[in-house]
């Protein structure tokens, strides 16, 4: 054995990792010629020496079946000890599953421990047996926890670097040392081993931003998912349920990589979730390494994320370096050549979106609980919630809330150790249809500027109730106004100095500033509707069913200006004058327009068997209305009147126009459903038309809060 242990490598430094398992064989094997085997067979001794010539290699992992066929101490001596004994000062070793094998099972192998009585499982005592005596003699790491050469254990932590490793006890299908967890036990009340118990508990408290695992057995193995055909998931193999309980505690902990062996090939995986998804946000990278000597298998088919494996297969190891806050990997041949490179960043453990429930609708402009749970709660302080690109709420962690003791606390008795993060939100700025939440965790620690995001579940806004919003139209930049929870607002307008906004509400009209702050309704104005600024800003115009109305800002007396059926209503950017829709008689609409003081009424058009509706002004000396032929058409004629000359074609089938303050601009709605519209935008003359990007599925009613800023009716 190699004497001279060697001290861990201080935190922050990179670290190299040599890591590979299924390394030595029996000395009783026909190939073994003092672990030199034919090509296919016993090349451990090239695997040890290819490691021990890597001058920059800091710790060497071995993952199991160290030594076949059944781990006995002489077979550890005489083969694994000849391989690998002078990297025993760099060795932090787990166990697999030939180590825990017996006389029984193995009877050819090499001092293979008898079958203990009563039925009792195999202890692997020749691998405690050979670790314990290189312990005494000083030859395994100083830092090598005493847990690694505990025969009752044989999993425990460590650092290396700015990362913290785990080592994991998956023995003989976990039959001597539990660890299997919740998610892999068929009977309802399994309340997981202590190992997996222990497992939850560390990644929980863990502060390392940067978590790799390895243990013998794979979650994930293309070779073993094809030998074991009578699992329901052909991707599954008869080991992996046993170790599903772990994969979802490092994928819910945060953990970046974990390496395997059993499967004696090599074969990287992306980076998958709890069920296997590809999950490159949060996903956990599996390594399978199980090319350290013992015979190669032959490649079988792959199944899904199965990223990378070697042909033509060859003996060698995975070569890790370690770095504060991102890693790198290699497989490195005992023919000295590298294969399947690459790097990535550590992500850190995800936090979860709890509430609401996927494909949950979410009312607008209403207030909604939304909860996020996070696994290690050492990982963040904070957790902000989204809703699309709109933050909506921010949750701090509460130490009331966090659950992390999984002996006495019975929220985690059966799960990993969390805490929760709830607020209350509102969403506003967006007025419906589809989108999703999330929750983004900001780590505590200032190395890592990034936050981190997880769980994005779709969810639908439903606007019950109508506001006003707006969106500038350059940069697609949207904003709610105003919103009632008792009943609807709708046709703003703006001022002359666009400084203030007036709208009608349940109440009456409502007078505030630009940004909908300081709302106040106007008395006597219950049941008005599509207010207009006049006057130099000091006069509102309305319209009710009586007619229409000017009443002074302030408030005051109300003067009827004009009577009759009345439709729709705009006020000229001088505020003197009124352009209106009235309904003769024959039930044909013509636009005429009235001064603000009720005199100079006249009519503007007079077009027979054709109705001109919806007048707006385009100038001071302009006008638009709409004409339905049989789609919606706006066309533009001269206050004073003479020819009529389209504006929009009729593909475009827009009403409701709207001029920019200059005039140079026109916006106009498009109804394509009875629920749905969309509100258009392009130059005066009708050209360069597109559709702004409006969350609300029935946007009406558009007016110009500037010249690059439309304000609508949500619905």
């Amino acid at each position: 054995m190699f004497l001279g242990a060697h001290l861990s490598v201080a935190a922050g430094a990179d670290v190299v990792v040599a890591a590979v398992g299924d390394t030595a064989c029996d000395p009783n094997s026909l190939f073994f010629n003092n672990s030199f085997g034919l090509t296919a067979n016993c090349r451990a001794r090239s695997v040890g020496d290819a490691i021990s010539a890597d001058a920059d290699v800091d710790a060497f992992l071995p993952l199991g079946d160290l030594q076949e066929d059944c781990g006995g101490y002489n077979a550890f001596v005489a083969a694994y000890d000849v391989a690998f004994g002078n990297l025993l000062g760099k060795t932090y070793p787990v166990p697999g599953n030939h180590e825990y094998k017996d006389e029984i099972s193995e009877p050819n192998g090499t001092d293979c421990p008898a079958q203990l009585p009563s039925g009792q499982p195999p202890t692997a005592e020749g691998y405690f047996r050979y670790l314990q005596e290189a312990r005494t003699a000083g030859s395994l790491p100083l830092d090598l926890p005493a847990d690694a050469t505990n025969p009752v254990k044989g999993f425990y932590t460590y650092n290396l670097g700015s990362w913290n490793i785990i080592a994991i006890n998956t023995n003989d299908m976990c039959v001597s040392v539990k660890c299997r967890g919740p998610n892999a036990s068929a009977i309802p009340a399994y309340k997981g081993s202590a190992q997996e118990q222990w497992l939850r508990s560390h990644l929980a408290a863990n502060a390392n931003r940067c978590v790799m695992a390895y243990m013998h057995y794979p979650r994930w193995s293309s070779n073993l998912a094809a030998a074991n055909t009578a699992t329901v998931d052909p991707t599954d193999s008869d080991v992996s349920p046993l170790v599903e309980g772990i994969w979802t505690d490092l994928y819910q902990g945060g953990a970046e990589l974990l390496l395997s062996g059993h499967a004696h090939n090599y074969e990287r995986f992306h980076p998958q979730n709890v069920t296997g998804s590809r999950d490159d946000t949060f996903g956990v990278r599996q390594f399978v390494v199980g090319t350290g000597g013992v015979n190669l298998e032959q490649n079988q088919p792959s199944i899904r994320n199965s990223a990378a494996r070697m042909e033509p297969r060859r003996f060698g190891f995975l070569r890790l370096v370690l770095r504060d806050g991102n890693f790198s990997w290699a497989f490195k041949g005992i023919d000295g050549s590298t294969a399947d490179t690459g790097n990535a960043n550590c992500h850190g453990a995800p936090p979860a979106v709890t509430a609401p429930a996927r494909g949950a609708t979410i009312d607008t402009n209403t207030t909604f609980t939304v909860t996020a749970r996070v696994t290690a709660p050492a990982a963040s302080d904070r957790v902000d919630f989204y809703v699309g690109s709109n933050k909506v709420a921010s949750a701090v962690k509460a130490a009331a809330e966090c659950h992390t003791n999984i002996l006495t606390d019975s929220l985690v008795f059966y799960t990993s150790p969390f805490c929760v993060y709830s607020a209350s939100a509102i969403v506003r700025g967006q007025a419906g249809g589809p989108t999703t939440i999330r929750a983004v965790a900001n780590s505590t620690d200032p190395a890592t500027p990034t936050a981190t995001t997880q769980t994005v579940i779709p969810v639908t806004l439903r606007n019950r109730f109508t506001g006003i919003a707006s969106i500038n139209v350059d940069t697609r930049a949207a904003r709610q106004i105003a919103w009632s929870t008792v009943g609807s607002l709708r046709e703003a307008s703006y001022s002359q100095s666009r400084t203030r906004i007036a709208y009608a509400g349940p109440s009456g009209i409502v007078v505030a500033d630009a940004s909908g702050v300081n709302p106040r309704v106007l008395p006597g104005t219950a049941g008005a509707r599509q207010p207009e600024w006049a006057s130099a800003d000091t006069r509102i115009v309305y319209l009710t069913t009586a007619g229409i109305f000017s009443v002074p800002v302030g408030g005051g007396t109300a003067k009827r200006l004009a009577a009759g059926q009345i439709a729709n209503i705009d006020v000229s950017p001088s505020g003197g004058r009124v352009l209106y829709q009235l309904r003769a008689s024959s039930g044909r609409s013509d636009i005429l327009v009235v001064g603000v003081s009720g005199a100079g009424r006249r009519r503007v058009t007079r077009t027979p068997l054709v109705d001109e509706i919806q007048p707006t002004w385009r100038t001071a000396t302009q006008i638009a209305f709409v004409k339905r032929a049989p789609k919606f058409v706006i066309y533009t004629m001269a206050l004073r009147g003479g020819v009529q000359s389209r504006i929009t074609s009729s593909t475009l089938n827009c009403q409701q126009p709207a001029f920019s303050p200059s005039g140079g601009r026109l916006a106009c709605v498009t109804r394509v459903t009875a629920t749905r519209s969309v509100v258009r935008v392009m130059t005066a003359r009708g050209t360069s038309a597109r559709v702004l990007a409006i969350g609300s599925p029935l946007p009406l009613e558009p007016t110009w809060a500037s010249e690059t800023t439309v304000a609508y009716t949500t619905n």
